[in-house]
């Protein structure tokens, strides 16, 4: 399994690349941008997990980053989005693009059963499951 994470700031990358290694038989890659997620994902094909935070730098948003994945038709189909706020734009996002969605800040053990549901229902999303 391979888990890409996309987070500008530092600290909150090392935490969350700590937490994952508690995840066996699976490739992190974190990343620090959306533009260098974007060209990442690009070359290197679409991960069974993308983690974002919906800020990023030089005035990124996790929208764009998935819109970008989309014209260059390499989408991740399980994405995880995280933030420290849940307004509209946030919500709306999360709603549109029927993603998962974790408020910062969030417990080792809330992220980690996330990011393992997430994994063992592979592409399948919450709105997928809802439909069966």
């Amino acid at each position: 399994m391979r888990i890409f994470v996309v987070e500008d700031e530092e600290e909150i990358r090392m935490v969350v690349g700590l937490f994952l290694k508690a995840i066996p038989d699976t490739e992190v890659r974190i990343l620090s941008g959306g533009e260098e997620a974007v060209a990442f994902i690009e070359a290197n094909g679409v991960p069974d997990l993308l983690i974002t935070d919906y800020d990023l730098e030089k005035g990124w948003k996790a929208s764009r980053v998935v819109v970008q994945l989309c014209e260059k038709q390499v989408y991740p189909q399980n994405i995880l989005l995280m933030s420290g706020r849940a307004d509209e734009d946030v919500m709306d996002m999360v709603k549109n693009l029927k993603i998962e969605f974790l408020q910062k800040p969030f417990e080792y053990a809330v992220f980690l059963a996330k990011v393992r549901e997430m994994l063992a229902r592979g592409t399948t999303t919450a709105s997928d499951e809802s439909a069966s």
